[in-house]
């Protein structure tokens, strides 16, 4: 006898579909959305949104235990930059006053008018004096490691052209007290993007002369040798090309370039290189101000006004005293 063969009934099946996607819907229907009490979302306020590259982290001891600032016996700072730290540097509108007012600290202006950071040449030398300026040798002349004075070679060689603070600067990188010393402050302005330095290596160029490469090697001396002091690094803030358009203004640093990045890549890259470093990193391109608000904290296209260096400010200290003090 010939068994019955089973037969699926394609019209059941598609019924039975039907009704299960209905029944989907239906229960997706009803328990569409959660109702939000916005009364109880905001009971705190509004709360802020942030949108920067700040990366703040304490100095920890061997256990790695956060260490506070000692500002029971006053705080002590040195300054590493160019432009804003070192403009004014003796007036109440300059910024390292501005700091030390504002943290209740002495402040140690060690910062160089028209250096930078990355190097013209791969070596210090006669063709190129000004490189010896750069926070890198600068951290070096802090250290006990014997060196030749190229510094001094640089100060001869430049004669009136060298930096008006040049041999003031010398002096107080030697009289400090690095045991005393509770933070290095290291802010540099735009000046290595209008020169066109690289960001990072390049084919054609030592680390030396590059501007990551730089700034690392000088925030490996300052580890290394003075592993009791809080580093804190300050990306330039936002400054305009030094290029006009059509209608006489300034051009944007994100769209005009000087042979390398433009700025902004500049001061993200130097955040990724703090990060490495376990370094404190404060981000003023897009943390203090940008670009639309840049003309109101700028007399030009790149130097800070009073209110530009009073924001500055204001950030740095929340990050000197934001894992507290003792």
């Amino acid at each position: 006898m010939e068994k019955k063969k089973f037969r699926i009934n394609m019209h059941l099946v598609f019924l039975i579909a039907i009704v299960l996607f209905i029944i989907i819907m239906i229960i997706a229907v009803k328990n569409f959305g959660v109702y939000v009490d916005q009364d109880e979302l905001f009971k705190d306020g509004e709360g802020t949104y942030i949108d920067n590259y700040d990366y703040l982290v304490p100095l920890k001891d061997d256990e790695f235990n956060v260490i506070p600032l000692k500002t029971s016996d006053g705080l002590n700072i040195m300054l590493l930059g160019n432009g804003s730290f070192a403009e004014d540097r003796n007036s109440p509108n300059g910024m390292a006053h501005m700091i030390a007012e504002a943290a209740d600290a002495t402040v140690y202006n060690c910062s160089v008018s028209g250096s930078y950071v990355a190097w013209e040449l791969p070596y210090l030398g006669e063709q190129n004096p000004m490189d010896v300026f750069s926070p890198y040798w600068l951290s070096l002349m802090t250290t006990d490691i014997e060196q030749a004075d190229y510094y001094g070679a640089a100060i001869t060689l430049l004669g009136d052209q060298a930096p008006a603070e040049a041999e003031e600067v010398r002096k107080t990188i030697k009289s400090i007290d690095y045991d005393q010393l509770d933070a290095i402050i290291i802010m540099y302005d735009a000046t290595d993007y209008f020169m066109g330095h690289p960001v990072y290596e390049t084919e054609d160029c030592a680390p030396i002369q590059q501007y990551i490469a730089s700034l690392e090697a000088t925030l490996d001396v300052l580890q290394e040798h003075h592993p009791g002091v809080r580093l804190i690094v300050l990306s330039p803030t936002y400054a305009f090309s030094d290029q006009l358009d059509e209608n006489g203004d300034y051009i944007s640093s994100d769209i005009c370039t000087y042979g390398s990045e433009p700025l902004s890549r500049y001061a993200i890259a130097a955040q990724q290189a703090c990060v490495e470093k376990g370094v404190t990193y404060v981000d003023n391109i897009y943390g203090t101000f940008n670009e639309d608000e840049a003309k109101d904290y700028l007399t030009d296209h790149l130097h800070l006004n009073t209110a530009g260096r009073k924001k500055v400010v204001d950030r740095l200290v929340h990050a000197l005293m934001y894992y507290g003090t003792n």
